[in-house]
């Protein structure tokens, strides 16, 4: 697809070497955006007819379909990209290279830093993982109304956050805790129960001189806890509000929440701390 880049991280678009063509249709939009979040995997039948129609598909589905699928090849052809749109047996499938989508190479960019971080290359890391979320401008096909394009769309979503909290890890890791403050208040609102985004918070503002109002951030989101699900925070949060508390000369090398894609997210001190401590860390309780 030479030229034309399938954008559904954000509102849906086709950029292509003259601008940008957006796919706000009901249809066209839902027929699109389906294939491009299931990129280079056919996506049955049943699945685009839901996608466009809901639970009142017309009489003439079948033919409402195909004719959804030669107007969309007609606009690729008239941007320069034949053959796009593949007929399968079972549906259609969109062929895109690497660069053919913002949502592989997003992929892409994100499997590689997580190589990065399991080779213990942090700086590398962090770069492909800030270059893989620069390439959102938005939630996944905002702006779209297909119930079922937006179950799909919440994957990549999920994927979207989680990068965000991996980065947050490496970049405090990189002691720039300062420099990502302000994109933690405003994940930590987005996600106002979450564990991993309050222990980064929380040591970034200890980090920053910033004692009194780590240890709130921590008061704040133990008081939602408690007060609407009945709940207290974890231990391994627990364990840092109170090395706060107590100006653990170890939180300069503490790492919140060791990223590790094969496993649960564990709290723990980064690799740099286990050469410094030795067995002082594992002894700690935070990296169970």
């Amino acid at each position: 697809m030479p030229d034309v880049q399938v954008r559904v991280l954000g509102p849906l678009e086709v950029a292509h070497p003259g601008g940008c063509v957006a796919f706000s249709g009901v249809r066209q939009g839902a027929l699109l955006a389906m294939l491009a979040l299931k990129a280079n995997a056919v996506v049955p039948v049943a699945k685009l007819r839901e996608a466009i129609w809901g639970e009142s598909p017309p009489d003439s589905v079948s033919t409402q379909l195909r004719i959804c699928v030669s107007r969309l090849r007609r606009e690729f052809a008239r941007l320069g990209a034949e053959n796009v749109i593949e007929t399968h047996p079972s549906g259609y499938r969109l062929h895109v290279t690497e660069n053919g989508s913002d949502l592989g190479m997003f992929e892409n960019l994100l499997a590689r830093g997580r190589a990065a971080t399991a080779e213990e290359r942090p700086g590398d890391a962090a770069r492909l993982t800030r270059e893989a979320l620069d390439l959102w401008r938005g939630p996944a096909a905002c702006g779209l109304e297909s119930t079922l394009v937006q179950m799909y769309a919440a994957k990549a979503n999920e994927d979207r956050a989680a990068a965000y909290e991996e980065l947050f890890d490496l970049e405090l890791q990189l002691g720039q805790h300062r420099k990502i403050l302000g994109e933690l208040f405003e994940h930590s609102e987005q996600k106002p129960y979450g564990e991993r985004l309050c222990a980064q918070l929380m040591l970034a503002l200890y980090r920053s001189d910033r004692q009194a109002e780590a240890l709130e951030a921590y008061q704040r989101l133990r008081g939602r806890l408690s007060g609407e699900l009945g709940l207290e925070p974890c231990g391994r949060l627990r364990q840092l509000y109170e090395m706060i508390l107590a100006h653990d000369e170890r939180l300069e090398l503490l790492s919140p929440w060791t990223v590790d894609v094969s496993r649960p997210a564990l709290l723990g001190f980064s690799p740099r701390a286990h050469r410094y401590l030795g067995d002082t860390a594992e002894g700690s309780g935070l990296c169970a």
